[in-house]
């Protein structure tokens, strides 16, 4: 509920494509991230994101399903009036 109360409030989270990304980032000191599967977000759970996360920063994977995914999410998103989507590439690395 704390997190909840946080993220309606503004805070910041990062929306990425797998569970195995959310670990990825919670080992590396990033407590707000929620894995929401890229190609099967669908416009029911557009609105839930949208009513419940004020500021959200979406990664998706740098290769082709990342690419289609990233397209089809900017689609939804406009379509339910959010937010205009930018796109950018960018490679990542995690590293200890």
């Amino acid at each position: 509920d704390a997190r909840k109360k946080e993220l309606a409030a503004g805070a910041y989270c990062f929306l990425v494509e797998s569970v195995f990304d959310v670990l990825a980032l919670e080992n590396h000191g990033f407590e707000s991230c929620l894995a929401f599967c890229g190609s099967q977000m669908n416009f029911d759970q557009m609105l839930d994101m949208i009513r419940c996360i004020r500021n959200p920063i979406l990664l998706f994977h740098n290769d082709k399903a990342g690419e289609e995914g990233a397209k089809k999410v900017k689609k939804l998103a406009e379509t339910c009036g959010f937010f205009e989507l930018k796109l950018q590439k960018k490679n990542l690395l995690y590293t200890k």
